[in-house]
Formats: structure tokens, C-alpha cells, sequence
């Protein structure tokens, strides 16, 4: 599952709109909506603003899909802490890392998923 769907997720979780979750995030709804039909990543503030929002969201699940959705208490140290109070360059780094891992993951699961008579194809 994408970064994408993973919001679109937690927004319906949370059992809000478009406009609503928007209003939270202070964006526009056709940023939400661009977003949820894979139009647009979500940045590093945006998720920064989500995480600050729903502190039992899960931040690794938020970012990697890793984990449970929601953890029933804040994490110790500074895995809650907002993604501001990071240097933005380490910051888009950081988002950009998670990306690209969950990118891999995501072709991993493909390639996992065609079977070994296909995969054996393309090697031999």
C-alpha cells in the first residue's frame, strides 16, 4: 500500500471528508483528493502536520506501512517528536529514504507476487 493510500486510509479511519481532513491539515480538498487518486506525494510537512494532529498514529506505519495503523500510547523519546523539529534538509531526506524503501518494498511484492515459473523466466 502507497504513502497514498495510507492517508486516504487514516482519513477514513478518522471518519472525516475530504473538506474536513483538508481543513485539519490546512490544505486544500483537491490537494486531499490529488493525494488519495496518486496524483500527488504527500510532503514531508504534510506528514509532519498529520503526525503532530494524531499523535497514536503509527509514524513508521504512516510512512513504510510497517506496524499497526494506530499505537495505544506515544512512543517514547523523540519518535513523536514533529518532523519540524528536524533540520528540513535531514527531514526530506528522511521522507525520501522511506519513500524510495517503500517503493522497493512495493516492486519486491510484484515480483513475489508473479510467482517462481515467471521469475525464473526472466533470469534464465
Amino acid at each position: 500500500m502507497s504513502i497514498n493510500k495510507r492517508v486516504s486510509e487514516t482519513r477514513k479511519i478518522l471518519k472525516l471528508t475530504q473538506q474536513e481532513f483538508a481543513d485539519t491539515m490546512e490544505i486544500s480538498r483537491q490537494s486531499v483528493n490529488n493525494i488519495e487518486k496518486n496524483k500527488h506525494v504527500p510532503g514531508s510537512d504534510l506528514i509532519a502536520k498529520i503526525l503532530d494532529k494524531y499523535p497514536n498514529l503509527n509514524a513508521r506505519w504512516l510512512l513504510t506501512g510497517e506496524g499497526k495503523m494506530f499505537s495505544r500510547e506515544k512512543m517514547p523519546n523523540r519518535v513523536n517528536e514533529p518532523l519540524e523539529n528536524y533540520a528540513t534538509d535531514y527531514r526530506d531526506k528522511y521522507v525520501q529514504a522511506l519513500e524510495r524503501e517503500n517503493e522497493l518494498l512495493r516492486e519486491e511484492n510484484e515480483r513475489l507476487k508473479q510467482g517462481p515459473d515467471k521469475q525464473k523466466a526472466k533470469v534464465g
